[in-house]
């Protein structure tokens, strides 16, 4: 029959039957109701752009479930405890801290080898005090190791200690105490003295000493006390002594006494 103009059948009848739009195109197989022509718009054009959208539609909806699936998988998995290490508390699972909701804090350890919790009460204690001085010997004792001291310079807020180490009868640990708490500060040198027990001593005795030295040392308006107990020093054949100091801003003076609180002599200040 010859060749067929461009978009005639090739011979009479022979698109006779089949999905047919203008100017003969064949529709897409299965697609049984023509798209909408519009004119200018080749009609094969048309049906690629209707066939792409509902595919558009179908991508993005599978997306979309995958995202989700993926979610799912992602929490289940973060809220599950590893293999072999059972949750125990409730409240401190891997569910919980993915909620958001505080979970409890475990203690936090503190070892006290070389130092003593302080407490409220201990730092507002006056050491020049039966009770004050009792309760620093009573810190430091853990700490030093025992109670045994070459020297003892004890304030009324704090205290500084040379105390014997352990093993060795000669060697210097230095020690303090202040505001409830004891502690070892450094390492000192040697001592040739002989230690003395801070327990030894009747600190009942304390505030009558202190007011004796007020009264009897001729400092006028005392503003420092302390004490100091040692054994380096011979007072009438007497070595383990408390000497009780006071002094105001020109004068100071001190008195000894032995362990049971009785006094041995006293240098008053210079008048």
């Amino acid at each position: 029959y010859g060749a067929a103009p461009y978009g005639a059948a090739p011979y009479p009848g022979a698109n006779i039957g089949a999905n047919t739009g203008p100017g003969g195109v064949p529709h897409p197989v299965g697609n049984t109701v023509p798209p909408k022509w519009q004119p200018g718009v080749p009609v094969s054009q048309a049906v690629t752009q209707r066939s792409r959208r509902p595919a558009r539609r179908t991508a993005a909806f599978a997306v979309s479930v995958a995202a989700a699936a993926v979610a799912v998988v992602l929490v289940v998995v973060v809220m599950q405890p590893p293999p072999n290490e059972p949750v125990t508390n409730p409240t401190d699972s891997p569910a919980t801290r993915l909620l958001g909701q505080p979970s409890e804090e475990p203690p936090d350890e503190t070892s006290d080898d070389e130092t003593t919790t302080p407490t409220e009460d201990a730092a507002k204690v006056d050491l020049l005090t039966p009770q004050g001085v009792r309760t620093a010997i009573a810190a430091l004792k853990p700490v030093m190791g025992g109670t045994k001291v070459f020297r003892a310079v004890i304030y009324p807020e704090y205290a500084m200690v040379d105390a014997p180490v352990k093993g060795d009868e000669h060697a210097i640990d230095v020690f303090s105490y202040r505001d409830g708490q004891a502690k070892l500060d450094r390492h000192g040198s040697t001592s040739r003295d002989a230690p003395v027990d801070l327990m030894k001593f009747d600190w009942d005795v304390l505030p009558a000493l202190l007011r004796k030295a007020d009264q009897d040392l001729g400092v006028r308006k005392p503003k420092s006390r302390y004490l100091i107990v040692d054994t380096s020093v011979d007072f009438s054949g007497v070595r383990e002594t408390v000497r009780v100091y006071v002094s105001d801003d020109h004068r100071s003076g001190y008195l000894v006494a032995n362990t049971r609180g009785k006094v041995i002599t006293m240098y008053p200040a210079d008048k």
